[in-house]
């Protein structure tokens, strides 16, 4: 028998031992469940922003050193 939910995230280890049982879960213990899964959501959006920054602050980067190198280029020629 899979623990797995088509609809959401596989089972806890913890969830399949109170299903097996027949007790529910307190609501307390599926809000701070809940609340876990939502911090492990926040963290990974932040990590995925903090290099979506570093990458977009890369290529800013390159893009104002080739523009300085060909306004260097073009002072060269005109002079």
């Amino acid at each position: 028998m899979t623990t797995a939910r088509p609809d959401a995230d596989p089972l806890e280890p913890g969830e399949t031992d109170e299903i097996v049982s027949g007790t529910a879960p307190r609501p307390e213990e599926i809000a701070v469940q809940d609340a876990r899964q939502a911090a492990d959501h926040a963290v990974m959006a932040i990590f995925e922003l903090a290099f979506s920054l570093e990458s977009l602050s890369d290529a800013i980067s390159r893009f104002k050193a080739e523009t300085h190198r060909q306004l260097r280029e073009w002072q060269h020629r005109e002079s």
